[in-house]
């Protein structure tokens, strides 16, 4: 019995960093959609100092928000 639990123990190795960040890639590319809005929220965020700032995030989740 022991060995089994060992031998199970083994196979299921944790993933590494390089596998975590492969599994991210895979996963966007999956979703194309969205890979496509987070590299425009990247490049925004970079050419503009109001993007990111808490003013313009809160105006953002005001506007989508659903009234009702």
């Amino acid at each position: 019995m022991d060995s089994n639990n060992k031998s199970t123990s083994n196979s299921q190795q944790k993933p590494t960093n390089d596998t975590k960040i492969i599994n991210l890639f895979q996963a966007l590319l999956q979703n194309k959609v969205l890979f496509a809005l987070l590299i425009i929220c990247v490049i925004l965020s970079f050419t503009s100092e109001q993007f990111l700032s808490f003013n313009n995030l809160t105006n953002i989740l005001l506007q989508s928000a659903i009234m009702g």
